[in-house]
C-alpha cells in the first residue's frame, strides 16, 4: 500500500475545511508547510541540489486539489531557509513554526481531527493486511512502516500501532468499520466524523477528477479512464469505497464537465460532493428547480396513465438529459416518487409539492433568485452545446429550449423562456468561441 505525502496531506486537510475562513486558512497553511518540508527533507537526503528541490516541489504543488497557491508561495519564498533549517536538524514542525505557518494554537485546534484521520488510515491499512492473511506481528511491522511515511502525525500513528493493534484486529474480525473502530478507541467522535466526512468525499472527488483530467488530455477513452481511476482508488489508504462509487456513478458526467473546461473544484461542487460559498447560496435553488422539473414530468406521465414503476423509469431518463444536477435529480426520483404521486392525486401544484417535501421554500426562493437564474443559464448552455453538436439551427434550438423550459413549472418557465428569447444567439456565439458555461453566464450578468 503506497501512501504518498501529498495524498495524505489532502486527506488531513479535510480536518480544517469546516472551520471559519480565518481559522481554516491557518490550518491549511500549516499542513501545506509540514508537507513541503517533509518532501524537501527527503529530496535533501537523496542528494538533490536547491534548484532541483525547488523544481520537484513545484511539481508536487501542482498535484494538490487545493492549497496550490500556499504551496507555491512557500516554495518560491522559503526553500533556502527550509534547507538551512533542515541542515540544522530541525523538524518540519519546528521549521514551519519558525516560518510563522504553524502555531501551537493551530495544532491544538486540529489535533483531534488529525488523530481521527491517522486512526482511520491505520485501521484501513490493518484491514487490508488482515485480508491478505498477515499475522498480528506482521501487521504491526507493516503499520510501523505506514507511520514512517506520514508527513505529520507520526507519533500518534506509532502510539496507535503500539497500543491498539490487538483491539483493532478483534474489531475488524467483528466486521466493524474503521470509523466505528476509531470511535470505540476514543480517537474519533461523532462530531469529528460528522465534520470531516464531507471533506474526505470532497478531497477524494477532486483527486479523481484531477486524474481523469490528465487521462482525458492524453487521449484515453471513457472506458480506459474508468479502469485507470479504479486503480487510483485502490491506492488510497482510506475512502476506497467512496472513490469507487464516484468512478462508478459519475465518470460520464465528469468527462462532460471537463470538456466544458470546468475545474475539478467546480465539478465536485456540481455533483454534490464539495460545498462552496456559491453552492451554499444556490444549492437550494438548484434542488428546487430540479424538483419542479421532476414533478412536472411526473404530472404528465400520471395524466397519461403510467404506473408508479413506469414513472420512475421515465423520470430517470429525464434526469439523464440534464446537463447538471443529475445526481440530485436521481436522488429525488429514488426518494420521493410515491409521495409526489400521492400529492399530485390530491391536486397539489409542483411548487406546493416541492415545498412540502422540503426542496423549495419561500426563503430559498427569496435568497436564491439570482442563483436560480445562474443555474437556469448553466442548464440552457449545456443544452445549447448538445443541440449544436447535433447540428441544430438557431431556430430549432430556440424551439427545443422552449419545450425544456415548460418542464420547470409556472414558477420558472417564464424566466427560462425570457432567457431563451434574449440570449440564445449570444450563447451560440460564446460557445463557438469555446467559452465555458461559467464564463458565459458571468459575462451576461446572470452569475
Amino acid at each position: 500500500m503506497k501512501l504518498t505525502l501529498f495524498l495524505l496531506f489532502a486527506i488531513f486537510c479535510a480536518v480544517t475545511l469546516t472551520q471559519t475562513v480565518e481559522k481554516k486558512e491557518g490550518g491549511i497553511g500549516c499542513l501545506v508547510c509540514t508537507t513541503v518540508v517533509s518532501a524537501a527533507e527527503q529530496y535533501l537526503a537523496d542528494g538533490k541540489t536547491e534548484a532541483q528541490i525547488e523544481a520537484l516541489l513545484d511539481k508536487e504543488c501542482n498535484k494538490l486539489p487545493f492549497g496550490k497557491t500556499q504551496c507555491q508561495d512557500i516554495v518560491n519564498q522559503d526553500v533556502p531557509k527550509i534547507i538551512q533549517f533542515l541542515e540544522e536538524k530541525k523538524t518540519p514542525q519546528e521549521i514551519c513554526s519558525l516560518l510563522g505557518l504553524c502555531t501551537s494554537e493551530v495544532e491544538e485546534k486540529t489535533e483531534g481531527g488529525i488523530e481521527c484521520l491517522v486512526c482511520t488510515t491505520v485501521v484501513s491499512a490493518a484491514e487490508q493486511y488482515l485480508a491478505d492473511g498477515k499475522t498480528e506481528a506482521q501487521i504491526e511491522a507493516l503499520l510501523d512502516k505506514v507511520c514512517e511515511k506520514l508527513p505529520i502525525g507520526k507519533s500518534q500513528c506509532e502510539d496507535i500501532v503500539k497500543e491498539d493493534v490487538p483491539k483493532i484486529i478483534q474489531f475488524l474480525e467483528e466486521k466493524k468499520t474503521p470509523q466505528e473502530i476509531c470511535s470505540l478507541l476514543g480517537l474519533c467522535t461523532s462530531e469529528v466524523e460528522e465534520k470531516t466526512e464531507g471533506g474526505i468525499e470532497c478531497i477524494i472527488c477532486t483527486t479523481v477528477v484531477n486524474a481523469a483530467e490528465k487521462y482525458l488530455a492524453s487521449g484515453k477513452t471513457e472506458a480506459q479512464i474508468e479502469v485507470l481511476l479504479d486503480k487510483v482508488c485502490e491506492k488510497l489508504p482510506i475512502g476506497k469505497s467512496q472513490c469507487e462509487d464516484i468512478v462508478k456513478q459519475y465518470v460520464p458526467e465528469i468527462i462532460q464537465l471537463l470538456e466544458e473546461s470546468k475545474t475539478p473544484e467546480e465539478i465536485c461542487s456540481l455533483i454534490g460532493l464539495c460545498t462552496s460559498e456559491v453552492e451554499e447560496k444556490t444549492e437550494g435553488g438548484i434542488e428546487c428547480i430540479i424538483c419542479t422539473t421532476v414533478v412536472n414530468a411526473a404530472e404528465k406521465y400520471l395524466a397519461s396513465g403510467k404506473t408508479e414503476a413506469q414513472i420512475e423509469v421515465l423520470l430517470d431518463k429525464v434526469c439523464e438529459k440534464l446537463p447538471i444536477g443529475k445526481s440530485q435529480c436521481k436522488d429525488i426520483v429514488k426518494q420521493y416518487v410515491p409521495e409526489i404521486i400521492q400529492l399530485l392525486e390530491e391536486s397539489k401544484t409542483p411548487e406546493e409539492i416541492c415545498s412540502l417535501i422540503g426542496l423549495c421554500t419561500s426563503e430559498v426562493e427569496e435568497k436564491t433568485e439570482g442563483g436560480i437564474e445562474c443555474t437556469v443559464c448553466d442548464i440552457l448552455i449545456g443544452l445549447v452545446e448538445k443541440y449544436i453538436e447535433e447540428g441544430k439551427t438557431e431556430e430549432e434550438i430556440e424551439k427545443l429550449l422552449d419545450k425544456e423550459c415548460a418542464l420547470l413549472g409556472s414558477s420558472y418557465e417564464a424566466m427560462c423562456k425570457t432567457l431563451v428569447e434574449e440570449y440564445v444567439p449570444t450563447f451560440i456565439d460564446y460557445i463557438e468561441q469555446h467559452q465555458s458555461a461559467d464564463t458565459i453566464c458571468s459575462e451576461i450578468g446572470l452569475c
